[in-house]
């Protein structure tokens, strides 16, 4: 007897399920070819893969959903701004 569903079928799509789920919960923000990861704040497909390349400070903040799942924090932690220059970017931006 024919199994319907084969085990190799049954792990792609366990992978393929996985991976979606994973890209609708994460940002993935590239700097240059160093990708960074950053939790959604809720789940969607929406500014999955995002590129910071030719981009300023200021440009990269301005994008609110970034801003908002901690994109400036991330900045801060890679030597990219200070903590003061986060501040007065995130006045700016009150949200």
């Amino acid at each position: 007897m024919q199994t319907r569903f084969s085990l190799k079928s049954i792990v792609f799509w366990g992978v393929v399920i996985g991976a979606g789920y994973y890209l609708m919960g994460h940002h993935i923000v590239f700097f240059g070819w160093e990708p960074k990861t950053l939790k959604k704040a809720k789940f969607t497909f929406e500014d999955t893969f995002s590129s910071t390349t030719g981009m300023n400070n200021h440009q990269i903040l301005s994008h609110e959903t970034l801003r908002k799942a901690g994109l400036g924090r991330l900045l801060v932690e890679m030597g990219r701004m200070s903590e003061e220059e986060l501040e007065n970017f995130m006045s700016q931006f009150k949200d």
